[in-house]
């Protein structure tokens, strides 16, 4: 007669997931676009560098 043996889990963290399929996250999620112009111009910014809990 076979053992029951239960399934292994991992404890894997969501960010450590999210960064193997998109490496680039960390660094687009810095640089958002703020303002986007009609002739193409765009204005990048760091959303957390502004607003009501921002360090500055």
């Amino acid at each position: 007669m076979a053992r029951y043996y239960p399934p292994v889990t991992l404890s894997i963290p969501w960010k450590v997931m999210v960064l193997r399929e998109d490496p680039d996250w960390e660094r687009e999620k810095r640089n958002e676009i703020e303002y986007e112009f009609s002739n193409g111009r765009v204005f990048r910014a760091n959303p957390a560098k502004r607003g009501p809990y921002s360090e500055d």
